[in-house]
């Protein structure tokens, strides 16, 4: 059965794939240049991942089969003009068709539509 591993890393994220898991085949970068902090599956299987910006903030991004990702457009955010401020997902976890998002500024986020609003 085929193995894929995601590595998030300060510059990018990279998929390493194997059908043995002892031969591996490392992937050009995902998302090059940007710190890439989680990854995780929405209740349908699709994968996600996380990415930080000191400049841009996080976002959530959705890829099926790790290719094509497409941001979230309403992904997890403190209310603007508070005084907190979400920079980064540390973690995403689905649970009985729902997803949840650990995050910096310290809040836990919800969310029941597959990650589409939180």
């Amino acid at each position: 059965m085929a193995v894929v591993l995601a590595v998030g890393t300060m510059k990018g994220a990279f998929l390493l794939r194997s059908d043995d898991r002892s031969d591996w085949k490392i992937s050009d970068p995902h998302f090059k240049g940007w710190e890439v902090t989680s990854f995780g599956r929405d209740p349908a299987g699709d994968p996600l991942l996380a990415t930080a910006s000191s400049w841009y903030g996080a976002a959530l991004h959705r890829g099926p089969d790790f290719d094509g990702w497409r941001q979230i457009v309403d992904g997890p955010a403190y209310p603007e003009g508070g005084d907190r401020k979400l920079s980064q997902v540390w973690t995403i976890a689905e649970v009985d068709d729902r997803l949840y998002a650990g995050v910096a500024e310290a809040g836990l986020f919800r969310s029941d539509d597959r990650g589409d609003h939180w």
